[in-house]
C-alpha cells in the first residue's frame, strides 16, 4: 500500500509546517520523531515510520533506550537515520539532567530562569504562563504551564496560580509568561495582574517574588528588578 508522502499531505498536517504556526509543543510523538526521520519509503512515510518505531519500543521511555542496531529493526531507518535519532535522545537527557542540576540552585535573579526555560520559550509563537514554586532556600520545586494561547493575562486567575503554590507547600511564587511579538515590555493587563497576584499572595502568606515576561534570551522583563513588586 502506498501511503501519502509528507510533501503530499495537507500544509497543516505535516509537522515542519505544525512545528513553525503553532509551536514544537503542539506536535505529537510520531511527528516529533517524523522531523527526524525527514523522509520516508516507497511505502510508509516518515510519520508512519516513526508510529512504528514507538510501538517496536512499546513506549517513549523504552525507546530512549534503544540503540543504533534497536532503531535499525524498522524498515525506513538505516544507520545514519538512527545516529541522528540516538543522539537527539542523547541530547535531550542532557538538556534535563543539565535543568534538574539548576533547579537546586536558590534562585536570586531573573537570569537564573531565563537560562533555565529559554530553550521552551524559544520554540513557542504562542503565549505561555508559567508558575513556578519555591520553597524557603528558593529551590524550585515545582513548575507548571497554566495556559498556552493565551490572548492575554486577563484570562490567568490568582486562584490557578497560588492553587498549584499551595498544594506544593511553596512559600514563594515567580510567574513567566512569553510576548510572541519579542517585546518584553509589559502590557497594562500584565501590570494589573501582577498587582493581583502581589495582593492574594499577601492575603495567603505566599510572596510573589517576580513576574517575568521573555521577549528573547537577551530582552527581558522583571517587575522585581524594575522595582515594580
Amino acid at each position: 500500500m502506498e501511503n501519502k508522502t509528507i510533501k503530499e499531505m495537507d500544509k497543516s498536517l505535516r509537522p515542519r509546517e505544525k512545528l513553525l504556526s503553532g509551536g514544537v509543543s503542539t506536535l505529537s510523538d510520531e511527528e516529533l520523531l517524523a522531523i527526524f526521520i525527514d523522509n520516508g519509503t516507497k511505502d510508509y512515510n516518515a510519520i508512519e515510520i516513526a508510529k512504528q518505531l514507538i510501538n517496536l519500543a512499546g513506549d517513549l521511555s523504552n525507546l530512549a533506550k534503544f540503540d543504533v542496531n534497536m532503531m535499525t529493526r524498522v524498515k525506513g531507518i538505516g544507520v545514519a537515520k538512527g545516529c541522528k535519532i540516538v543522539s537527539a535522545i542523547e541530547f535531550a537527557n542532557r538538556v534535563v539532567k543539565n535543568s534538574a542540576k539548576k533547579k537546586d540552585e536558590s534562585i536570586t535573579s531573573p537570569n537564573q530562569l531565563i537560562d533555565m526555560f529559554s530553550v521552551e520559550f524559544e520554540t513557542l509563537s504562542v503565549e505561555v504562563f508559567k508558575v513556578i514554586c519555591l520553597d524557603t532556600k528558593k529551590h524550585i520545586i515545582f513548575d507548571k504551564n497554566l495556559s498556552v494561547g493565551v490572548a492575554n493575562a486577563t484570562a490567568i486567575t490568582a486562584r490557578e496560580v497560588f492553587k498549584e503554590a499551595v498544594l506544593r507547600h511553596a512559600v514563594s511564587v515567580i510567574v513567566m509568561h512569553n510576548h510572541p511579538s519579542k517585546n518584553p515590555l509589559p502590557s497594562d493587563q500584565d501590570i494589573a495582574l501582577t498587582r493581583k497576584l502581589v495582593d492574594a499572595g499577601r492575603c495567603l502568606d505566599i510572596d510573589l517574588t517576580d513576574h517575568i515576561i521573555y521577549g528573547s534570551v537577551e530582552n527581558y522583563y522583571s517587575f522585581r528588578e524594575n522595582n515594580r513588586i
